[in-house]
């Protein structure tokens, strides 16, 4: 019967490690993202459609994240960054 009640017991702590650490990340940051040029290599195409971009001119406003700054890295000379406010 202990094994029940530490299994029971279990469940409850980790659901309050989740909320704890939802409530520490605070505001996300975002970065707004404009395709200015088209893809040339399958590469290319494959980050600005992880990025959420259709087309020239389309702009896209994405959570500032360390995989999204990759991201945009890769195509850097395509895409134009703004700070979203």
């Amino acid at each position: 019967m202990t094994t029940t009640n530490d299994a029971k017991s279990a469940k409850p702590a980790k659901a309050a490690k989740a909320t704890t650490s939802a409530k520490s990340s605070g505001a996300k940051q975002s970065v707004t993202v404009t395709q200015l040029r088209r893809a040339i290599d399958k590469r290319q195409l494959l980050a600005l459609q992880g990025l959420g971009l259709r087309r020239i001119r389309h702009q896209v406003s994405v959570e500032d994240t360390p995989s999204v700054r990759g991201l945009i890295l890769k195509v850097r000379h395509l895409v134009e960054v703004a700070d979203a406010k």
